[in-house]
Order: C-alpha cells, then structure tokens, then sequence
C-alpha cells in the first residue's frame, strides 16, 4: 500500500488546465474559503451585522476615526445622492463625486461649513473618477481625450493659468481616458489601449511623462486598486497587475490573474449591472473584487510565498468598502456589516463552504488505482466525496462526515477504483471550517 499527502493548498482556484492534468495543489473551484498564510483552505470570514444606515445615504468610506457615508443634506444639494463614486480627502477636507437623482455626475468639495458645497467652476469635468496628488485633484475630461487638474491645494479652482489645466493625454498615444489611480507616487493615467504613468507636481510646468506601457487597460476605474506599491485591476480579459521588473524597470503587464480569467470574464458577464469595485482588506491581508454579490478574492503572503485566488457568494450585492481601526466593513443595501474571522455565519445564516479538487493521479497517471483509505486534519466538521471516473466528473463514491484529525482513530475506509481520484468538501453550518492536511492510501494495479 502506498501513501501521498497533501498540505500545502497555496495556489488556490486555477484553470489553466484541465480538471485531469492540473497541479495538485490547484483546485477546481473554492467556494466561500481562501488560502491562510498557513497554507491550509479556511472558511471565509462572516458578516457581523453592525447596524442599520440612513435610507437617504449612500457610499461607505472611513474619515478620520469614524465611518462615514453621504447625505444630501451633507452636500447642501437640491438633488438627492443615488450613488457615491469617490470620497478623498484635499488639503483637510472630504471631497466627494456622486450621481444626483437626475442621473448627472457632481463633484463637492466639503470646506465650507453650512450650504451647497458644489464645485461650481465651468472647467471642473464632473467625471466619476478622480484621484488626489500633489495637492492637486485630478480627474478625466469627459469626453477622454485630457485629464484635467486643479489648483494647487484649491479644488473649487480649475481655470487659473500656470496652476490648473490639463494633461495631453492624446499627443502620447491617444486612447480614450478610462482610468486614474496613484503608482509608487505618480499617476497613472488609463486609457482603452495603453496606461501612461506622469510625475506630477504642485507647479504644472514641472508635470513630465516617464513611461507608456502598451497593450494594457481598464474599462472599469472603480477595480483599480493600490496594493502594496502595486496596482491591481480588471482588465477586459481577468485581473492584472502593474508593476515594475526589478532587471529592467520597464513597465510590464504581470498575469496575477491568470489563473482564474476565464472565472472572471464568466463572473462579469453575470454582472453587467454593478461597478466592479476593488478593495485592498489591511485587516485580512486580501485583494477583494466585488462583482454584485459575487467577490474574487486575492489571498498573498511574501513570507509565506502563497498567492491564491479564491471566490465568496455574500447575501447581496456590495455597495461600498472600508478599512477602520483593523476590521473591514462592507455596506450590502442600507446595513452596515464587518467581515468577521470569529463570525461563521453572515448574520446568522449559515453559508455554503466548498472545496474541489483537481482529478489527482497519486504520481502514477494512466494506471489503475485502487484507493484504499484517506485520512484528513480538519478544524470543524464537512462531508467529504470522491469523484473518480474523468469523463463523467458528475460520478461520485464515498461520503463521509468527517470532524478534527482523523489519523489517530483509525483510515476512513474507501473502495474505488479508477486512474485518478477528486476530493470534494463540502460543509454549510454555523461553525468554522479548515483544511489542514489529506493523506489517500492506495494501491496501483497497472496499466488500465
């Protein structure tokens, strides 16, 4: 008899290859779980239900100690809120984008103490995207050929000479602008086809291009995401990632995504209704992608060299995302809810945790197998199958309820037959789960 054990799950959902030839540390699908820096499969953090938010808010952001959202009497506007695209902060103060009830997009910038805090300046683009730097804010001109600035530290201010303007977004490439976000201190400007990264500075003649990377972009700004001197997005094709190589410094599109593309373009067609929003979790250490109610979930570690991806199913589409004090909340409708580690229900309601592996050939594809036994380290309690024929991968033998660390009570008895076996986990209650460790024991008869 012989023995193969698995205990190291660092790679995550990938499907770059097929079910019968992938890694076996890669799995199939992972349904409400991540990688933890262990490298062991754990069950997803619940939704700790905080409170109830005001009907007429919209937006969740983190100002100062407290969280925050946005009213219309907050704005001073004739015109109700219906959605909050960006909040940042400009010299000490909240500056905010929104679409009105009318289905126009405003900036306001929050300085003053009582009244309509709109900016009012006829060369403001009132586009949905802005970034702040160098004390300046930047945002898209609407019709995407420039991305046009303010004055310094005076965002009410877009139209003083030698102090606000624009970038000439269109004499280095064209494109149309789609995208900003902040890279390693600079911006990095999105356009269809190409990313521009300007070094900019408070005094607009010092502005200067420093590079173009071609063949890449984004038609989904909220995606766009800081990560560790990193910038994380969704691409037309999946998640990508921009960075530097360290040999030349050029700018290069690096697949992170790669392994979980063609789940990301299949979860995007099911979601052509929500923003793609993006959100770096400090608290979790994770790179989370809401897509509605369905979220793609980054899992990495340097230390433990583990970069997973994985996916969550929340009870209703997200609507906004925030870091406060070391716990990330989310808002889903009007309430407010913390992903919780200790939490294993979302508020209550226990949800579906699913592992999948990949058909594994225990380092002798092509014979026929008898397995004998498994054995299994768990945290908690889950229902346990083995599919084994690769043709119909619907066929399924042995399920067994399994709980803690099997190895000292005696092998999980299994009798199948077939060239290579797929594990699948399965558990849906209110307590956590976690995937240390399987040990299979089986015998090879030869060649089928």
């Amino acid at each position: 008899m012989k023995a193969i054990t698995f205990d190291r799950f660092d790679a995550g959902i990938d499907l770059r290859k097929g079910a019968t030839v992938a890694d076996a540390n890669r799995m199939r699908d992972m349904l409400n779980c991540d990688v933890t820096n262990g490298l062991a499969i754990s069950k997803r953090p619940g939704l700790r239900y905080i409170k109830s938010l005001s009907d007429d808010s919209v937006g969740l952001f983190a100002l100062g100690a407290e969280l925050s959202v946005v009213t219309q009497s907050s704005l001073g506007s004739a015109s109700a809120p219906v959605q909050l695209f960006r909040s940042l902060v400009v010299s000490g103060f909240l500056y905010v984008v929104v679409k009105l009830a009318g289905g126009e997009t405003r900036h306001y910038w929050h300085d003053a103490g009582t009244g309509d805090k709109a900016i009012t300046d006829a060369l403001c683009p009132h586009t949905r995207q802005v970034v702040g730097l160098a004390g300046k804010v930047f945002a898209p001109s609407p019709d995407g050929s420039t991305v046009r600035f303010s004055a310094t530290n005076n965002p009410r201010d877009w139209t003083t000479a030698d102090d606000a303007g624009f970038l000439p977004i269109s004499h280095h490439g064209g494109g149309r602008v789609t995208a900003l976000a902040v890279y390693r201190g600079m911006l990095a400007v999105f356009t269809d086809s190409h990313v521009q990264i300007w070094r900019v500075d408070p005094d607009p003649a010092q502005h200067s291009l420093v590079d173009i990377a071609h063949g890449i972009g984004s038609e989904h700004p909220f995606s766009i995401t800081p990560v560790s001197g990193d910038v994380l997005f969704m691409g037309a094709a999946g998640v990508r990632s921009l960075s530097s190589q360290a040999q030349s410094g050029n700018l290069v599109d690096l697949d992170i995504g790669s392994p979980i593309d063609s789940l990301a373009v299949d979860m995007m067609a099911r979601n052509p209704q929500y923003d793609i929003i993006g959100h770096y979790s400090q608290a979790l250490g994770k790179f989370l992608l809401f897509m509605g109610a369905e979220v793609l979930v980054y899992s990495f570690s340097r230390s433990s060299k583990m970069a997973a991806w994985s996916r969550w199913v929340l009870p209703s589409f997200v609507q906004g995302a925030a870091e406060l004090m070391g716990s990330t909340y989310i808002r889903i409708g009007n309430q407010l809810h913390k992903l919780d580690p200790d939490q294993h229900t979302d508020s209550g309601n226990p949800f579906p945790v699913s592992v999948d592996f990949g058909y594994l050939a225990l380092k002798a594809p092509g014979s026929l197998k008898r397995l004998i036994g498994m054995d299994a380290v768990i945290d908690g309690e889950c229902n346990v199958s083995m599919a084994y024929n690769e043709a119909v991968t619907t066929d399924e033998g042995v399920s067994a309820t399994l709980s803690g660390d099997t190895r000292p009570h005696g092998t999980i008895p299994i009798e199948l037959h077939g060239t290579a076996f797929a594990p699948r986990f399965r558990c849906t209650h209110d307590k956590p789960f976690r995937l240390d460790l399987l040990t299979l024991y089986y015998d090879v008869m030869g060649v089928r």
